[in-house]
């Protein structure tokens, strides 16, 4: 995800993943880069309010103030370490949430940050368009040079993250695990999660640590501590336009 944000021609990265991986660190770090090497205006768009003023305190201005190369930037000024705008020397840090349409519309904006997008509402209020379509219309003024992300957890078919994967993007990339095993590389699926089969207590098979996951090639059953080897293990991999059409039709 690093590596495609910070390739020049990149214009927008689609992040479509399960919860708690990382994957709003991701665009922090790549945002901390900016702010230290190539600055210009941003905008995070969360679906509510609180989730923003969160995001605000807990992650983006501990990340700037804990780095000393960031903390050069700020204004010692309390005005610009506020929940809704961080104002920096030389650039600012936007806040805004889905149904927030004026702070979506009215700002000249360089990175463009759409976080957990299937939790957005189908408008930002009822007279004017979704909130994605109006954050992407920031970008104007930075055409030769701005960079959107869109990260979420999917959901349903329809929603934007996996319209988003399915329709814009010219490129896809799994992740590729590998058993410790076998040494076989593969993409985790959920029907290897293996339980036994006369329990049917979801509950149970939790607390107990039932499940495992097996191996597609020499069924060697992964527990914890060797998924993550194997996910250690792995690496990125595209697939090319035509998979990702034929995927669509068969999901």
């Amino acid at each position: 995800i690093m590596d495609a944000s910070f390739f020049p021609s990149v214009r927008t990265v689609i992040v479509c993943s399960c919860p708690q991986v990382g994957k709003s660190f991701f665009v922090d770090t790549w945002i901390g880069y900016a702010i230290d090497r190539d600055p210009g205006p941003v905008l995070y768009v969360y679906p509510d309010e609180d989730t923003a003023t969160e995001n605000a305190k807990d992650r983006i201005i501990p990340m700037i103030t804990k780095s000393s190369n960031l903390k050069s930037y700020l204004t010692g000024s309390g005005d610009d370490e506020g929940a809704k705008r961080i104002g920096l020397q030389h650039m600012q840090i936007y806040m805004a949430w889905a149904r927030s349409a004026i702070k979506l519309g009215n700002k000249s904006i360089k990175y463009v940050v759409f976080d957990e997008t299937d939790k957005y509402p189908d408008t930002a209020n009822k007279r004017e368009a979704d909130p994605i379509s109006l954050g992407e219309a920031r970008v104007t003024t930075y055409r030769w040079g701005y960079k959107i992300w869109k990260i979420s957890t999917p959901t349903i078919e329809n929603a934007p993250i996996w319209k988003a994967v399915t329709t814009e993007a010219q490129v896809m990339f799994d992740y590729w695990a590998r058993c410790p095993k076998c040494k076989t590389f593969q993409v985790m699926e959920f029907k290897q999660i293996k339980w036994p089969k006369d329990e049917r207590d979801a509950e149970k098979v939790e607390a107990e640590n039932l499940a495992h996951y097996e191996c597609v090639e020499c069924k060697a059953e992964w527990n914890d501590h060797m998924r993550d080897r194997a996910v250690r293990l792995g690496q990125w991999r595209s697939r090319n336009r035509t998979q990702i059409n034929t995927d669509k039709h068969r999901s």
